[in-house]
Order: structure tokens, then C-alpha cells, then sequence
């Protein structure tokens, strides 16, 4: 009977204690800031990409477009932990306006994130390690992608300060320009040898672009030949203004206009005969929407037909 009694007692006390629990857990609908900022710190800790001494992660931004057509090869960044110890630190990556990259590492020493830039375009990098309250901003424009290997590298100290080094290749890229163009400016470039002495018939093609919007638009304009891509320019273009492209030697070409910050695209082709005795060009516009129109337009002359020679040589 003892027995029984003190059992029963043991039973009555852990159902007391595990209502008394039960009440508890019901009264605490709100949850302490403090203790929701700590669930955070350990969620992202937990969520960080852990890259270990002297490896690289990679990851890659884009379609890998600048590989199929023109002239430009991708930008490449790399964030290394440069001290002894590990760092956590954020990479963000935004392409006009839109982010593309947002993650979360943690580097042990000389570990390395490694991003590929694969299409062409105007990005801002923000690299942030939060124990230092270091952040570091860089804007990376259309001019960092040329024929070269072009390189960005920020190094996180051990103090948490970021140093930023910029590194390219120095091969002569012919055909690749970059350039802004004022408000109502013009930029004008001949592509081949103008020198039309051996055929006075023959003209050239012009290619023109105009920005018709009252807002300032980044465009791409490829030329490309029989031979492969003979131009890849990228003309940062205010309002009103233009380009002009004079393609001075007979051939076969595919004329392709892009505005980077819509996506908008088009392409027209440029044949042969395009270099008789009549004048003509190419001609494209954006407007207010970055979006493109595009014709080609030719005058209508008669040209003179070639006339074999008929002359012999007689001799007495």
C-alpha cells in the first residue's frame, strides 16, 4: 500500500509540472527581438557556403553570351579571404537594378570565390563582411569586358578591411571600342579602307544609330563579316544622341543592334550589292522604351552595266 501511494504521488507531480509547462508555452504568443536576431545569426551562419583553405568556389552570372558573338570576353571576380582567420562575407551582384548574385560565404584562409560575368552589361559588386561592418561598393561597367582577360580581386584582411585590385591582359583588341556620346554628339568610325580609286562605281554602306528617348541607353553594335566579327562597339548614348558607322569595302555583312539595359535586339543584313552605284544604310533608333526599330534604305539609280572589253591587237 506504501508503495502504491508513493507512485500515485509521483504521477500526480508529473502531471502538475507538465501542465505547468503546457501553460507556459501557451502565454508565449509574442517571442523575445533578442532571441529572434540570435535564430537569424545561427540560421545565416548555418546557410553560409563554407569554401576551405586554398579552394575556390565558383559560380557564374549570365548565359554566356559574350562567347557566341562578337569580340568581348567575360569579366571575372574574385573574393578571397587574404588573413589567417575565417570570415564570413556577403556577395551581391546587381545588373541594372536586378540582383543576380546574393550568397552568403564563409572563406577559411585563402579561400576564394571566384564569379564569371558572362554578359555584357553595367553591374554593381557590394561585398560585405558584417563582423568588421567593412562593405565595399564597385561599379563594373561594359568597359571592363574586352578582348582581354580582365580581372577584379577584393582581398579581405584580417582586421576586415577589403582592398580591391583591377588586372587585365594588354593585347591590342582592334575592332572593340567603348565610348559615351554627349547629348546631340555624334561618333562617327569607318570600318575597311575607304579608298574607292580601283572602282569609282562602288560605294560604301553607312550604319547609323540614333537615341530618340529623353533618357540615356547603352548600345551594342555588332558588325560581322564572312570572315568573323570585324566590330564590336558599346556606345553609352545620351539623348540625341548618334552613331555612324561607314562600312567602306564590299562584302557580305549582318548588322546587330542591342540595348543592354532592355534586352532589345535586332539584326539586319548588309549583302553585296548593297555596294553598287547607289547609296545606302542601315538605320536604327530607340525610343522612349529602349526599344529598338530598324530599316535599311537604298536610292533607286539605274547602274551603268559592265561592258566587256572588245579591243584586239592587230599586228602588220
Amino acid at each position: 500500500m506504501e508503495r502504491r501511494a508513493f507512485l500515485t504521488t509521483i504521477g500526480v507531480g508529473l502531471t502538475a509540472a507538465s501542465g505547468c509547462l503546457s501553460s507556459g508555452s501557451a502565454n508565449s504568443q509574442t517571442t523575445d527581438p533578442s532571441t529572434d536576431t540570435t535564430e537569424s545569426t545561427e540560421r545565416d551562419r548555418f546557410e553560409a557556403t563554407l569554401v576551405e583553405t586554398d579552394e575556390t568556389v565558383e559560380r557564374t552570372v549570365g548565359t554566356g553570351a559574350l562567347e557566341e558573338r562578337g569580340r568581348r570576353r567575360p569579366h571575372r571576380v574574385a573574393v578571397t579571404n587574404s588573413g589567417d582567420e575565417p570570415k564570413q562575407v556577403t556577395v551581391s551582384l546587381e545588373r541594372s537594378g536586378t540582383t543576380v548574385l546574393d550568397e552568403v560565404f564563409t572563406l577559411r584562409s585563402a579561400a576564394t570565390v571566384g564569379v564569371a560575368l558572362t554578359e555584357l552589361g553595367s553591374y554593381d559588386l557590394t561585398v560585405t563582411v558584417p563582423a568588421a561592418d567593412a562593405t565595399e561598393t564597385i561599379s563594373l561597367g561594359p568597359d571592363r569586358f574586352t578582348c582581354n582577360v580582365t580581372k577584379t580581386s577584393i582581398g579581405i584582411q584580417d582586421g576586415g578591411a577589403l582592398d580591391v585590385l583591377s588586372t587585365s591582359t594588354r593585347m591590342a583588341c582592334p575592332g572593340v571600342v567603348t565610348e559615351r556620346v554627349s547629348a546631340d554628339a555624334v561618333a562617327s568610325r569607318t570600318l575597311g579602307d575607304a579608298s574607292t580609286d580601283e572602282d569609282p562605281e562602288e560605294t560604301t554602306h553607312g550604319v547609323a544609330l540614333r537615341n530618340e528617348s529623353d533618357r540615356t541607353w547603352t548600345a551594342r553594335l555588332l558588325v560581322d563579316s564572312d570572315a568573323g566579327p570585324l566590330f564590336d562597339g558599346v556606345y553609352t548614348v545620351a539623348p540625341g544622341g548618334r552613331v555612324r558607322l561607314t562600312l567602306a569595302e564590299r562584302g557580305s555583312y549582318s548588322v546587330s543592334f542591342d540595348v543592354l539595359e532592355t534586352g532589345g535586339t535586332a539584326t539586319e543584313p548588309v549583302p553585296s550589292s548593297s555596294f553598287d552605284c547607289n547609296e545606302s544604310s542601315t538605320r536604327a533608333t530607340i525610343d522612349a522604351d529602349g526599344e529598338l526599330s530598324v530599316s535599311t534604305m537604298t536610292t533607286l539609280v539605274a547602274c551603268p552595266e559592265s561592258t566587256p572589253d572588245t579591243t584586239t591587237n592587230s599586228s602588220s
